[in-house]
């Protein structure tokens, strides 16, 4: 009869969230269109697509001339410009602010003074305008056709804009950068990757998972027992935060001869947690 031994296994758990070959933790997202300038008016409208619940938080322009300051005003409405483009009373204002910047560089992120929440398959139209210069855009293909897109929003060619609601150009590419985050509420995700139940006597197991909140990595805590000196058992409870590179993390988990529960849950930065995902690893000696 043999006698049992424990068997050592490291659980490696590894978030992969691909976005452009980038992961990113925490922080706005930004969508940019182009910069290339070529044309210019007082003004521009164009239309934002949400594909995910996302808030419109800000947003970059360009000036089509060098501009040591403007004021520039954004307005903002649901669903699109087209039949709007001359009816002021339309249109909120979203943001009001003093900015400058080299002919054709993005300036600094003009906030607006509230997010604008825009839910998936949602359209919002804005309209920036400066007020003693011009704005920056490139001449398109047709209103209407896509300017910019990522996973989470698309950017529409619009129009040009001269005065206040005055005439417009059509087929216009805005040079302005969406600055947005995800609507809060929405709970974390953990998936296992590959088989929830192992049996194995080999050393090291390593278990692949996805931890997202949003399309962002997000942390992972990871519940496990170990054996006490006189034999008995209590819980583990262990955090990793993915390196904000990679997504990769790596959190060893000792266990036992015989059936050893997993618990993995995924935990955003509001504390809120994620149904929970097991893995059963059952350690054998051969």
């Amino acid at each position: 009869m043999k006698t049992p031994c424990r068997v050592w296994c490291s659980l490696v758990l590894t978030v992969i969230l691909v976005c452009f070959g980038t992961i990113r933790i925490g922080g706005a997202e930004e969508l940019s269109t182009t910069y290339v300038g070529g044309n210019g008016n007082d003004g521009e409208m164009f239309d934002v697509l949400a594909l995910k619940n996302i808030e419109i938080t800000g947003l970059r322009m360009a000036f089509f001339t060098n501009t040591v300051s403007d004021t520039v005003d954004v307005f903002q409405k649901a669903g699109s410009y087209v039949g709007s483009e001359a009816i002021p009373g339309n249109w909120t204002a979203a943001a009001t602010s003093l900015v400058g910047a080299t002919a054709l560089v993005p300036t600094p992120i003009i906030p607006f003074a509230a997010p604008i929440p825009v839910g998936s398959g949602e359209r919002v139209a804005l309209y920036i305008r400066a007020t003693a210069t011009d704005v920056a855009y490139t001449n398109g293909v047709g209103s209407g056709t896509v300017a910019a897109l990522d996973p989470n929003l698309v950017v529409f060619e619009g129009i040009g804009v001269a005065g206040s609601f005055g005439a417009i150009s059509q087929n216009r590419i805005s040079n302005v950068t969406i600055v947005y985050d995800f609507q809060a509420g929405n709970p974390p995700e953990v998936k296992i990757i590959g088989p929830r139940r192992i049996t194995t006597s080999a050393p090291v197991v390593r278990v692949a998972g996805l931890a997202t909140d949003d399309g962002k990595a997000v942390s992972v805590r990871v519940r496990f027992k170990v054996a006490r000196a006189n034999g008995s058992l209590r819980n583990v409870t262990r955090t990793r935060t993915p390196d904000p590179a990679t997504g990769l993390f790596q959190v060893g988990v000792r266990t036992l001869i015989g059936r050893n529960p997993v618990r993995i849950t995924a935990v955003d930065n509001k504390e809120q947690v994620s149904a929970v995902q097991k893995v059963i690893i059952t350690g054998v000696v051969l």
